[in-house]
Formats: C-alpha cells, structure tokens, sequence
C-alpha cells in the first residue's frame, strides 16, 4: 500500500490526473485511430477504393521436401485470387495433382476477415465525436482500455492460431469446390494463417468401413460427415505442408503489438491514480 501522501502532493497527482484526461488520454484515443486506420487499408473493407492494398503474388515452398509443391498465389487482402500448383506426393502416391484457383470464385481466408473485423470494431468505437469519449471516473477509462485490449487479442489470436482442423474437416471442406480441375474426392487442399506465413495443406484420405458395416446407395444424399459416423471413418495416407510468408500480416502484427503497448501503459498509469485514491477529475483539496 503506498505512504499516505501529503496534501501538497495530493494536490500536484490531482492536477496530473486532469492533465492526464485533458491532454494524454485523447493523444492515445488519436495515436489509435491512425494506426488502425492504416491497418484496415490493408483489409478487405465494404469500400475497396479506401484501401491501398493490391495483390500479391507469393511462391510456396515445402519445409521438408522441396520438390513436393511447386506454384504460386495471388492473394488480395482476405483472398486467394489466383493459384497454379503442382503437388507431388511420396511414399506411393506417385501422380501429380494440378490445382487452379481463378479470380471469379477464389478463396476465402477467414482468419484475416476475422483480424480485419477485430480491428474495424476498435477502430468504429475510438472513431466517436471527441466528447462521447470524454472520461472522468478512472473506473469508466479502465473498462474502455480492457475493452480494446481484449478486442486487439482476439485479432491476434486470429491471425496467430489457425483451428486444429480434422481429416473429416479437410475432406468436407466447403470451398474445396472452387478448385479447377475439380479435386478428387480423396484429395484435399486448405489454406491457412499462421502469424504472417500463409499454409498450404494438402492431403490423400481414405475411407474404412467398419467391420459389420457397409454403405448403401442411398448414402450418396447424405452428409459426408453422417456417412463416417455411421459406416466408418476417414483416414490420411498422405499429406504435404507448404508455406509463403505474407510481409504486409507482419505489419498488421507490428501494429496490434504497438497498440496493445500503449493500452497497458494507459492502463498502468490509471491504476497508479487508484492506488492513491485519484478515480475522478476534481479539484484541489
């Protein structure tokens, strides 16, 4: 507990704490708003003319055996607009697989929509009039702060986490469709984030009917999904990771980082006016 302050210096921290919401506070809100306005340029927004992205290409490599994934991507913003790629597979699963993305019906990756999305709901909030952010209870700043704290973390998990994903999940694959020449039903191809790497997955699955169990040509209406869980399973006999690293997701990480530095320093600065009971603006004493 800090030493009980003198009426001398309890008089100078209330000064600073009005200080503190007259000119700091509305500095960081301002600080906030241009990074993250130039952070969304980068994402796929309702109004594509603000933005100052443009498509990239990238050429993946394989980690383990370079001669496994040969091709390219063009990614614009959330999207795989183009893909020409070769895959080989080892250990028996001689052929090559030729998959083709094109522009009228590319990939949707949601990972960076949903980073995008975090940082847009930030940027709408702190974007208000300049008086519907005019703090005085130190309780009030701190929920503001831990609210974009905790908005900026879920941005960054989207980007830093991609889902744990089931062969069922690769074989099911709703945009598995827009592949040309379509994908044969035991092949699969997914793309995924990791922090600024773009992943490509791509596997050979088969399906074991269990003992006692088989299918009937009525199957064919049902789920894939119900088809496993009532004739068997699905397994991988083959897969390939391939990666591209995207330089403008390493921004976008910078960004969040730097931001979620100056919330915890915000942050720190209101809890050090509470420990000395200054939790709202006042006048001398």
């Amino acid at each position: 507990m800090p030493a009980e302050l003198s009426k001398l210096e309890k008089n100078a921290l209330i000064a600073e704490y009005n200080w503190f919401l007259q000119n700091e506070l509305p500095s960081f809100v301002e600080t906030l708003n241009t990074v993250l306005e130039s952070c969304l340029s980068k994402f796929f927004l309702r109004e594509p003319s603000n933005t100052i992205a443009s498509p990239e290409k990238y050429t993946f490599t394989s980690p383990t055996n370079p001669d496994s994934i040969k091709g390219s991507v063009t990614v614009f913003q959330n999207f795989v607009l183009f893909a020409d790629l070769q895959i080989r597979y080892s250990s028996g699963a001689s052929q090559v697989i030729r998959a083709n993305i094109r522009e009228d019906e590319p990939w949707k990756i949601k990972q960076i929509q949903d980073c995008g999305n975090h940082i847009k709901n930030i940027y709408t909030m702190i974007s208000n009039p300049a008086s519907e952010l005019s703090f005085t209870e130190s309780s009030d700043i701190l929920n503001f702060i831990e609210s974009i704290q905790s908005t900026l973390n879920h941005a960054l998990t989207s980007l830093n986490n991609p889902e744990n994903l089931t062969t069922e999940d690769f074989i099911s694959d709703a945009q598995r469709r827009i592949f040309n020449p379509p994908l044969l039903n035991e092949h699969s191809i997914i793309f995924q984030v990791s922090g600024s790497q773009l992943l490509l997955f791509a596997t050979v699955s088969k399906f074991v009917v269990e003992v006692g169990k088989k299918p009937d040509p009525s199957t064919q209406s049902f789920l894939l999904r119900e088809i496993i869980k009532k004739y068997g399973k699905v397994e991988t006999t083959h897969s390939i990771v391939g990666k591209c690293s995207i330089p403008w997701l390493d921004s976008v990480i910078d960004t969040i980082y730097f931001a979620l530095d100056q919330c915890q320093m915000i942050h720190s600065k209101v809890l050090t006016f509470e420990e000395y009971s200054i939790t709202s603006s006042t006048t001398n004493i």
